[in-house]
């Protein structure tokens, strides 16, 4: 269905390329389908991954450049399809997604519509599947959150199946003597499993005494006392660094400002120590160059519910009704859906893969209320470093912050409007929430994607050919190798070349709550 609007939509080779190039220039991030050639370039049809993928992004390709009425119908279609996913729904929840639905169907089959006026639908329209959206809500609250019966959950049964079928070299006769094979050897393997456990059960019940049930109910007692910390856990971040740092750190700061091309990094993290101390005395002890250890990146894990989604029902007690009790929604909560999410923050060498931007928490910030107390910043160095003569060492980050031009109440997509900044400071590793996605801000000129496009391959393309020239030994006659200066280096990717920026809400389901 969707491949069939955007293929009449999508009828001039200008327009075509465009969007091909915005997709190209889609800066990456964790698990994100990159189309290094564009969409509409592939010579296959379109599988659910790609459509998935495709979605997270598609908002920020197409704005500036789809009507509002489409930019609309596509943005209530992705309620549609965020809101279905939910794994636990409140009563506002499937108002929200009932609300989605009947906008959605209005829009596209209004008579006097721009979708049926341009004869991109029928005025009769009217698929099984469109007509299906109509009973999300009354089924979710029948039967559960969607997700728990949805086909995804049964589909890895049918690889085994499929595996059998290719190896009979596809003739019908013999593939069922490979799936009997198949299923046979398994059924096989899992009694001997089920015998085995069952006699070593067996065999530590005859053996067992006082001293080793004291023993099992101690080991009990701990398995439940660390199963209660996880779920403590679960609602906190947790950041762990890799145990390799950057080959050639430590290093002292001013030498690393000048090696990596950040100007004004001693600067900042003098800065950050100086306001970070509270006694004045400390203040002596500052180290003006301090060594610094620097890695490559930082894995952090948050909780996937934000907190109204645990419970929004506050309920009076009968005995102290001055006491609020918080009580879970009522609907329903996906078994076995993760409670957190983990995810690698990346902060490469330039050149050499992605320096990620970030959620930073700033509740001091007044110029972004809008942002809820946050910043958006890019990581540009992840490092420890040692003050004021102690033993720990302090985990932070050398940033680069983006400033809120638009708020996402106003704007067309309803995505916030960043724009780069001149501010770099040092903020606690502690102080970032979560990774987010950036889309460059296009802009409303058809072929300039595509311009941007072709200059950053050639960017890309000098470079390497200038590694394997320097590999050869073909460099400078003296041996040294080439140190860029930041004003000299190429502009290898679309977070250099750009200065605006959507933050992309639709990346994933956590951020999507976040906004909405």
């Amino acid at each position: 269905m969707v491949n069939h609007w955007s293929k009449k939509v999508v009828a001039q080779d200008k327009l075509a390329a465009e969007l091909d190039a915005r997709f190209a220039l889609m800066p990456g991030y964790l698990n994100l389908r990159k189309f290094k050639d564009g969409i509409l370039s592939l010579d296959h049809a379109w599988s659910v991954y790609e459509y998935k993928a495709m979605m997270k992004v598609i908002v920020g390709a197409v704005s500036d450049l789809c009507p509002p009425e489409g930019l609309d119908l596509l943005m209530e279609y992705l309620h549609i399809h965020y809101l279905s996913h939910y794994a636990v729904h409140t009563d506002e929840s499937l108002e929200w997604l009932s609300s989605a639905v009947f906008t959605f169907t209005r829009l596209l089959l209004n008579p006097v519509g721009a979708f049926v006026i341009n004869n991109l639908v029928e005025p009769d329209y009217d698929p099984q599947r469109l007509h299906y959206m109509l009973h999300y809500a009354h089924t979710v609250r029948m039967k559960g959150a969607l997700p728990s019966y949805s086909t995804e959950l049964t589909e890895i049964h049918h690889l085994p199946l499929k595996r059998a079928f290719r190896r009979s070299n596809k003739r019908q006769e013999h593939a069922i003597k490979f799936v009997l094979r198949d299923q046979t050897t398994l059924a096989a393997f899992q009694k001997m499993v089920d015998d085995f456990q069952v006699d070593t059960a067996e065999a530590v019940v005859g053996d067992s005494d006082d001293s080793d049930s004291e023993s099992q109910l101690q080991v009990e007692e701990e398995m439940e006392d660390d199963r209660e910390a996880r779920s403590r856990l679960c609602g906190t971040r947790i950041y762990t660094w890799p145990k390799q740092r950057r080959p050639g750190w430590p290093m002292r700061a001013e030498k690393t400002e000048n090696e990596l091309s950040l100007p004004g990094l001693t600067r900042a993290i003098l800065h950050y120590f100086k306001d970070s101390t509270i006694e004045a005395a400390a203040l002596s002890n500052i180290d003006p160059d301090p060594l610094i250890y620097v890695y490559d990146s930082l894995r952090v894990k948050y909780p996937s519910w934000i907190e109204e989604e645990v419970g929004t029902i506050q309920i009076s007690s009968a005995t102290d009704p001055s006491s609020n009790l918080r009580v879970p929604p009522k609907e329903h909560y996906l078994p076995g859906s993760a409670k957190t999410i983990s995810e690698r923050i990346k902060c490469a060498p330039v050149g050499k893969g992605r320096r990620d931007a970030v959620l930073v928490t700033r509740p001091t910030q007044q110029g972004d209320a809008a942002m809820r107390g946050w910043k958006v910043a890019q990581v540009l160095l992840l490092f420890k470093c040692r003050q004021f003569m102690r033993e720990e060492q302090d985990e932070l980050a050398f940033v680069s912050l983006f400033d809120t031009k638009k708020k996402a109440s106003v704007t067309s997509n309803k995505m916030y409007l960043l724009k780069r900044s001149t501010k770099f400071t040092v903020i606690n590793v502690k102080d970032i929430e979560r990774p987010v996605h950036l889309i460059p801000k296009f802009g409303s000129d058809v072929g300039n994607s595509v311009e941007v496009k072709r200059r950053l391959d050639q960017a890309q393309e000098s470079l390497r050919l200038n590694d394997i020239f320097n590999t050869n030994g073909l460099g400078n006659s003296d041996g040294e190798d080439n140190q860029s200066e930041a004003s000299t280096q190429p502009v290898l990717d679309s977070m250099a070349y750009y200065s605006e920026f959507w933050l992309n809400n639709w990346i994933d389901a956590n951020m999507y709550k976040r906004i909405y």
